[in-house]
């Protein structure tokens, strides 16, 4: 096991965690790895106000840095003005938001202490500093929570715990490492001691209260073999997802029958992909799957035959993934050696998309949100023209899937952006030129208010390379709704037809507030009265 430092408290720190408000040293091993997250970097503990910390045995010519108590960002490590200065044992101003760099002169041992009422940086040369190994157990007793994990008591030359639990383990030291052997083995009263090593998970079949030995060697002696407990059953489930991530697993708990393990009349989506899933007090999660050559499809053929999938119950199970969804029963037997599923097809229900121009007037998403529908065309675009755009407002695409049989009925909405880091400016050089959509996206920002036009093509729907082109109309709607030449009361006969009809286009919008409503009215009256 390789010791290239040591830490003042490390012992400490490995067992709770190191805050992430804590000074620390980044930098080249052996300093922490350029990480500006303190969690990352060297620990330094607060003493007397000041944060110190020894490293033995730093080469020359290493750079760091130093990342402040609370620091959030690159912005806030505190660096030396010249880049490769090296700390001359005086106390020394810092600074931030550059790039730059202390250095090592010479290789050796070294005390850094950060004052952080001045930010001040000091570098001197220590002695070596010697600090016993700390070991802590951790495995699958305790879920490998390092937060949870069980220390172990010096004992003269030796580390010694006893405790009661079985399964897969390791031991951490203080440096963070997981220790265990060689290869992946199971001790037993035959053998019982291995070479603790940056190598395998260890394993002890039986639950029973065990002493665990480290010696001044690295050797792992456990004693206290007895009769293995039994593993207890807690449940079975059958644990899928509908995502290719299986970023939000679906657990569906199984019932014993006397005979099987049954779930009956469940309804599963289209692209459901599950396993069988034993959780046992010890040994934890089981996952078992088909055996079978990549994933095992239920198709209507499978369905009728009334056939048994045999089950493999290693890693090399397959997942069970369902093409159409509908309403199925499952039966698990009760060695586990088989699945039966049947029921029936049910098709998937037909969504059309239909998108909108979500537009926040003045940047407000919470309060000032229009929503104008875009109109498709011949040529695969959907357009929205004629849109009063107030200055400092933000938007994007929404695609809104509509059930072909109820367009009413919506489904998630998918919202589309530019491709752009941050807010993407529509500015004059960039109107009618392509915009690259994505999805998600960033908002596209609009500094200046005019009407606008939007020519969008989805092509190809939820995926890259979309394109929006945005232009700029040079007038507001005149009022002349009806498009005969004359504004007259035949365009107040058709404003009052859209407000009752909910039409939200453009061409109403003579106040240019993003709706049409009552005051669309007033205003066309004041142009009527005006003459215009």
């Amino acid at each position: 096991m390789k010791k290239f430092y040591s830490l003042i408290l490390l012992a400490v720190c490995a067992l709770i965690g190191v805050n992430a408000n804590a000074a620390a040293i980044i930098g080249d091993s052996p300093l922490g790895g350029w990480n500006w997250d303190p969690a990352g970097g060297v620990h330094m503990t607060l003493e007397n106000g000041i944060y110190t910390v020894t490293v033995n045995d730093v080469p020359a010519g290493k750079y760091f840095a130093i990342t402040p108590d609370g620091a959030t960002g690159w912005g806030d490590v505190r660096r030396p003005s010249t880049n490769g200065a090296t700390p001359t044992g005086e106390w020394e101003e810092t600074s931030t938001g550059s790039n730059n760099s202390w250095k090592t002169a010479a290789a050796g041992n070294y005390t850094f202490m950060y004052n952080p009422d001045n930010h001040q940086v000091k570098v001197v040369a220590a002695d070596v500093v010697v600090v016993d190994p700390a070991y802590y157990l951790i495995g699958a007793f305790n879920g490998w929570d390092q937060e949870t994990q069980v220390p172990f008591v010096k004992d003269g030359d030796n580390f010694k715990l006893t405790y009661t639990f079985s399964g897969e383990f390791k031991v951490r030291d203080e440096t963070g490492s997981w220790l265990g052997g060689v290869e992946a083995m199971t001790l037993t009263e035959e053998n019982n001691s291995v070479q603790l090593v940056d190598g395998q998970n260890l394993n002890l079949a039986g639950e029973a209260e065990y002493t665990l030995v480290i010696d001044k060697d690295g050797v792992l002696t456990v004693t206290g073999f007895g009769d293995p407990v039994e593993d207890e059953l807690l449940g079975v489930y059958i644990i899928g997802a509908d995502d290719e991530l299986w970023e939000n697993k679906v657990e569906l708990p199984m019932e014993f029958n006397g005979s099987a393990w049954a779930l009956e009349d469940q309804k599963i989506p289209s692209g459901f992909e599950f396993k069988v899933v034993k959780k046992m007090k010890i040994a934890g999660e089981q996952w078992i799957g088909a055996v079978s050559e990549g994933k095992f499809w239920i198709t209507e053929d499978f369905l009728n035959s009334g056939s048994e999938i045999s089950l493999d119950a290693t890693d090399a199970g397959q997942n069970v993934y369902f093409e159409q969804g509908g309403t199925f029963d499952f039966f698990v037997a009760e060695d586990f050696s088989w699945l039966s599923v049947s029921g029936e097809i049910e098709p998937d229900p037909v969504y059309v998309h239909s998108y909108s121009v979500i537009i926040a007037q003045g940047g407000d998403w919470d309060n000032q949100q229009v929503q104008l529908a875009l109109e498709p065309n011949d040529n695969g675009e959907w357009k929205l023209e004629a849109v009063s755009v107030a200055a400092n407002s933000e938007m994007k695409v929404v695609m809104i899937p509509r059930l072909e049989s109820d367009p009413t009925v919506e489904g998630t909405w998918t919202w589309i952006g530019a491709q752009s880091e941050g807010l993407f400016w529509v500015t004059e050089e960039q109107l009618g030129n392509n915009i690259t959509m994505l999805v998600p996206g960033e908002n596209l920002y609009f500094e200046n208010e005019g009407i606008y036009n939007f020519a969008f093509n989805p092509e190809p729907a939820d995926a890259e390379n979309m394109v929006l082109v945005v232009t700029k109309t040079e007038s507001a709607p005149n009022g002349d709704i009806n498009g005969d030449g004359s504004i007259n009361a035949g365009d107040v006969s058709s404003l009052y037809e859209a407000i009752l009809g909910g039409n939200s286009d453009a061409k109403f919008d003579l106040n240019g507030d993003g709706s049409v409503n009552a005051g669309d009215v007033s205003a066309l009256y004041g142009i009527i009265l005006a003459g215009e």
